[in-house]
C-alpha cells in the first residue's frame, strides 16, 4: 500500500495522479489523499485535521509506503509516528514556506527509509536546505537540475519505492 501526500494547491493532483497510475500498474494498491480545501475553498488548511482523517482511513499495523510533495512532506512527517513505513519519497521539501519553529517534525524521519529528489535551485527550499533541514537523518537525496516547484519524475519515485 502506497499513501500519496500532495503539495497543497489542486494543480499538484495532476502530478500525484500521474505517480498513482504508473504505481497501479506496478501492482500498487495506492491512496491519493485530496486535501479538503480542494473540494471547498471555504475550509482552512488544517494540518491537524488533515493528518486524523488519514489516520481514520489507514490500517496502522499494516506496512505502508508513502510519497509526500511539497506540504505533504510536513504532513508525512507527523504521521510517520502513527504508521508502520517501509518506504518514504519526498518531493519538493518546503523549507522556506514552513515555519522555522516547525522545522524539527523533520526529525520523526529518524530511522526510516527516505529518498528525498528535490529540485537544485527549487524556490521554496534548495538542496542546500534540504540538507540543512534534515542533518542528523540518514536519507538518500536525488538533486535534480531545475529551480521549480514542480516534480514530474515519476520512474525516480519508483526506483525509491523498489517497485521496479
Amino acid at each position: 500500500m502506497t499513501l500519496i501526500l500532495p503539495g497543497f494547491s489542486i494543480i499538484n493532483k495532476i502530478e500525484a495522479e500521474s505517480i498513482k497510475i504508473a504505481l497501479e500498474s506496478n501492482g500498487e494498491q495506492v491512496l491519493l489523499h485530496e486535501w479538503r480545501h480542494w473540494s471547498n475553498e471555504s475550509i482552512e488548511w488544517n494540518a491537524d485535521q488533515e493528518i486524523e482523517i488519514l489516520k481514520s482511513k489507514l490500517n496502522t499495523t499494516l506496512p505502508i509506503s508513502i510519497v509526500a510533495k511539497s506540504i505533504g512532506t510536513a504532513v508525512a512527517a507527523e504521521l510517520v509516528q502513527f504508521l508502520n513505513v517501509q518506504n518514504i519519497v519526498l518531493l519538493g521539501i518546503p523549507v522556506n514556506d514552513i515555519d522555522i519553529g516547525k522545522h524539527s517534525i523533520y526529525q520523526n524521519f529518524k530511522g526510516k527509509n527516505i529518498t528525498v529528489i528535490q529540485n537544485n535551485d527549487d524556490s521554496h527550499g534548495t538542496v542546500e536546505q534540504v540538507q540543512s533541514l534534515l542533518k542528523g537523518v540518514d536519507y538518500k537525496l536525488i538533486g535534480k537540475p531545475s529551480s521549480t516547484h514542480n516534480y514530474p519524475y515519476v520512474q525516480d519515485v519508483i526506483n525509491a519505492l523498489a517497485l521496479k
